[in-house]
């Protein structure tokens, strides 16, 4: 992977800094992401701004997917929740949002439960496909076969 990479510290805006940290690398037809919380309002826009940069490079390609890996903790108010439903609906309208998501959940992540569950019905509300994970290997390998699947 010699793409760079991105995160949401560097592209934060605003009267107040993001809590929780998101980094993203584009691997060919895969978008990595890191996530790091818990998580704010501010980190939703810095995110929207991260997609920004790298959603010209996986707009390229005919199938693309999010590999999504959290740590620490997923936990986030409601108002962070449904801003960023609010700009992943607005992504799946345009076309723009990738084709697959895997969610990577470690047991330990705190809220990781009940974040999964909403992240799940979103996704589903979207009529995009997201498919949750505990082990970062297994996601892997799902999501590798199910861009394949569709190339």
């Amino acid at each position: 992977m010699d793409q760079p990479s991105y995160n949401t510290r560097s592209l934060a805006q605003g009267k107040f800094r993001p809590h929780g940290y998101i980094e993203a690398i584009a691997d060919g037809n895969l978008l990595r992401h890191q996530a790091w919380g818990p998580f704010n309002d501010e980190l939703v826009v810095a995110y929207a701004a991260l997609e920004e940069r790298l959603l010209p490079q996986m707009l390229t390609f005919a199938r693309w997917g999010d590999l999504v890996l959290f740590h620490d903790s997923a936990m986030a108010p409601r108002s962070t929740f449904d801003a960023f439903a609010t700009h992943m609906l607005q992504r799946a309208r345009l076309g723009q949002a990738a084709h697959v998501t895997a969610l990577v959940m470690p047991p330990e992540v705190e809220g990781g439960e009940i974040m999964t569950g909403l992240f799940v019905n979103l996704y589903r509300d979207a009529g995009l496909l997201l498919q949750s994970f505990e082990d970062m290997a297994v996601a892997e390998r799902w999501i590798r076969a199910e861009l394949a699947r569709g190339a």
